[in-house]
Parts: C-alpha cells; sequence; structure tokens
C-alpha cells in the first residue's frame, strides 16, 4: 500500500514535467494580472513644508539663515499599490533638511523624504530636492520708539501727550533687514478713551516706505514697551484782536477779523475752565498809516495760554484781516420811538413833540453805507428831571467802526399824571 502511494508521488513529479512547470508560470502570471488589475500601481505628489534640523551649526557663528523663494515647500512623488497611496496623505512622510548636509559655497540643503508607513510598498521621488538658504551676519541695533494712537476719543475729548517707557529697543536680525528699518512704531488705541491710559504695546518695525517689517529671524529687547496717552477736554473758543497805531486823516477801520475766528482748544479741564477766548496783543498788529485792507499771518500756537493746545494743528495758521477804508459822513433820520428811556420819574410821562430826530456818522464808506435806524441803541436818562419841557439830546452807545459826529436834540415834556397832567409850567 505504502509502495503504491510512493510510486503515485514519483510519477507525480517525474512525469510530463514541461507541462506541469508551464502550468505553474501560467498561474503566477495569472495571479500577477489579476492583482494589477484589481490594485494597480498609483503614482501621488504630495507637498509638505521641509522641517529643517541642526541649524544650530549656523546661529552658533552669530548668523542667520533665511529660506528663499518658499523654496522649503517640498514636492515629492509616491507610487505604490492604489489601495495603499490613496490611503496617504503628507503626514505620512518625514520631509527633512538636515543644515550638516548645508552646501555653503551653493546656499543649498538637501531634503530627504521618509514614509512613516508603507516603506517596503511604496517608493518616493523628490521633485525639488533642494531648499535655497540664504546666511546672513547678525546685526544688533539700539532704536528711539516713536508713539502714535489709532481711534478717536470720547466725543468732546481729545488726544494729549503721548509718552513711552522705556523710550528705546534693542533690535537684533539679519543685517540686510536692520539697513531697511527707518523707524520703531508703538502705536496706543485710544477709541472712545476720555480718561488717560496705559497700554503694553508691541513695537512694530516700518521702512522708509511705510511697510511694516515682519521676520521671525528678528527679535526686540523688550518685546513689549508701556505707551501712556494723555486725555484732554476740548472747548471751541473765540479769537479776539486789537491793534495799534494811527489811521491817517480821512480813512477808518471797516472791520476787524481772524480766520478762523474760532478754534478748538484742548487741555486739562481745570485749565480750560479759566479760558473764554484767545486774545492776540495789540502790538502784533499795527495800523500806521495803512489806507487798504491789510492782511498778517500769524500762528496761534504763540499766543496759547500753558496747558492748552489746538485740537486740529492745521488751525495754527492764521490770517488777520484789517479792512480799511476812506471815511465818509452820513445823515439818518431815526423815529423817536427808537430811544429807550429810563429813569423817568414815578408818575410821569413823557411826550413827544416830534416824531424823529437826525444823527450824524462818519466811518469807512462800506460800514457806514449799511448803516440804517435799526443799528442804534439810543438811551435817554432823565434822572432829576420834573414835569416840564426839554431840548435834550439821546446818548448813543459806541459803532464799531463808526464816530457820531452829531446827534439833533429831541424836543420833549414830561407830565405829571397825578396833577392832572400839568406839566409844571
Amino acid at each position: 500500500m505504502i509502495k503504491r502511494m510512493l510510486n503515485s508521488i514519483k510519477r507525480f513529479f517525474t512525469e510530463n514535467i514541461g507541462l506541469k512547470l508551464l502550468s505553474v508560470i501560467i498561474a503566477a502570471l495569472t495571479w500577477i494580472v489579476v492583482v494589477n488589475v484589481q490594485n494597480p500601481q498609483t503614482t501621488v505628489t504630495f507637498s509638505a513644508v521641509a522641517t529643517i534640523t541642526n541649524g544650530d551649526i549656523i546661529t552658533e557663528k552669530n548668523q542667520v539663515y533665511e529660506v528663499k523663494d518658499n523654496s522649503d515647500l517640498i514636492k515629492f512623488e509616491v507610487t505604490g499599490p492604489r489601495t495603499i497611496v490613496k490611503g496617504l496623505t503628507a503626514t505620512d512622510f518625514s520631509v527633512i533638511a538636515d543644515m550638516n548636509n548645508f552646501i555653503w559655497n551653493n546656499g543649498v540643503v538637501a531634503v530627504s523624504v521618509t514614509p512613516l508607513r508603507y516603506k517596503n510598498d511604496v517608493t518616493v521621488k523628490i521633485v525639488n530636492p533642494n531648499i535655497k538658504i540664504e546666511v546672513e551676519e547678525l546685526v544688533t541695533k539700539q532704536f528711539a520708539v516713536n508713539t502714535a494712537t489709532s481711534g478717536k476719543p470720547k466725543t468732546g475729548y481729545a488726544e494729549g501727550e503721548l509718552s513711552c517707557y522705556p523710550g528705546t529697543v534693542t533690535i537684533t536680525g539679519p543685517e540686510s533687514l536692520m539697513n531697511e528699518i527707518e523707524k520703531v512704531v508703538a502705536t496706543i488705541d485710544i477709541e472712545g478713551m476720555y480718561d488717560d491710559r496705559t497700554q503694553s504695546i508691541r513695537p512694530t518695525l516700518y521702512n522708509a516706505s511705510g511697510d511694516r517689517i515682519e521676520s521671525k529671524n528678528i527679535t526686540i529687547e523688550p518685546s513689549v514697551v508701556e505707551v501712556t496717552a494723555v486725555i484732554l477736554e476740548t472747548k471751541t473758543v473765540p479769537v479776539i484782536i486789537d491793534y495799534f497805531g494811527e489811521l491817517p486823516e480821512g480813512y477808518a477801520l471797516d472791520a476787524l477779523s481772524v480766520l478762523p475766528s474760532t478754534v478748538k482748544i484742548k487741555g486739562k479741564r481745570s485749565v480750560l475752565a479759566a479760558i473764554d477766548k484767545i486774545e492776540i496783543p495789540a502790538e502784533i498788529l499795527d495800523l500806521s498809516n495803512k489806507t487798504d485792507t491789510y492782511e498778517l499771518p500769524i500762528d496761534i500756537t504763540n499766543y496759547l495760554p500753558e496747558g492748552v493746545y489746538l485740537v486740529d494743528p492745521d488751525q495754527a495758521s492764521c490770517i488777520i484781516r484789517a479792512e480799511v477804508g476812506k471815511k465818509v459822513s452820513k445823515t439818518i433820520e431815526i423815529p423817536v420811538s427808537y430811544i429807550s428811556v429810563i429813569n423817568l420819574g414815578e408818575g410821569y410821562r413823557l411826550d413827544y413833540n416830534q416824531t424823529t430826530f437826525i444823527v450824524t456818522v462818519q466811518g469807512s464808506e462800506h460800514t457806514v453805507s449799511t448803516l440804517d435806524s435799526s443799528h442804534f441803541t439810543l438811551i435817554l436818562d432823565l434822572s432829576g428831571y420834573s414835569p416840564g419841557s426839554y431840548r435834550v439830546k439821546p446818548d448813543i452807545r459806541n459803532i464799531s467802526g463808526v464816530t457820531v459826529i452829531d446827534v439833533t436834540y429831541v424836543n420833549v415834556d414830561i407830565v405829571d399824571e397825578s396833577t392832572g397832567g400839568d406839566n409844571g409850567e
């Protein structure tokens, strides 16, 4: 029995060997074809930022390196069975640039990409295998810190003095970037503020074009500074001007003004409370021998009280304008009803014996030409007058730029109504 089985096995391995080998080969090929049809080889491209290691070989030489042109974004192609490759992501690969391999004269470092999974099933081809590296000397400089604000204080308030502590910072960075630094600014937000405020601010670096300079290779010491913003109250007040000097004979001052006529000032509440105008000293404006309109530019900040500032610095430039013209005279007929009577005795009545009287004035042509009865303030003071008939002259309050030359008398009767209208005559 056993002998018969051994003979059968022997015949299996010795008879028709060629056909049997062909069958094995065909089966293997068939299996390969089936596998490749069901799970073919596939190539997928990935991108990842390379991790740079051993950078201390640069920094130990007081130098700093910087990746140029985003060359640390590495593309690589992964080939393998579709079922494996399709399940991979860029995080399944270690992308390393070891600075020990840095080629100093070419400024490049090679990149290696290693699968973290399926190492024996996939192959990797790096599309851009080198990172461009620029190495520079580290430079340290000191800079003054400029202060600035963003936002606006609460209505009725304005920005006052800004201060910074410390006033300087020490900056270290690549020489090329350090040479670009034009100024260092610490900006404090004062939006809605109505009281002084202090904030910790990270300084910002700017170049000559006003663009920000930012780099992970730049360090600022200290990294933050304390900025204090003083917030002041505001107030709008008129600007007042006087003059000295005599105008030539036959000329008069028609109008005297300052442009702008009001300014908005700022200061501490206690200081502003005592200010209701800004006065320009008379000695600033000399009208001697002036025969026409005269303008004088001034800087109003020279006349602000201590502790007071302009809200808008553009208002500092003011113009004093003196309008000078030839004198002319004018006679104006004024109804007696325009006269205000004061101090008339109790029980007395005043009767006018005329309806108008005449006032003669002199001044510049422009001013005089616009005058009429409504421009005059007329007072008739009857203190001490008893009943009777009188010729009186009303007092005329001053009119700017006009001289009263003459006022005609007014005939009046003062009547004692308690005696039945007897005026005492």
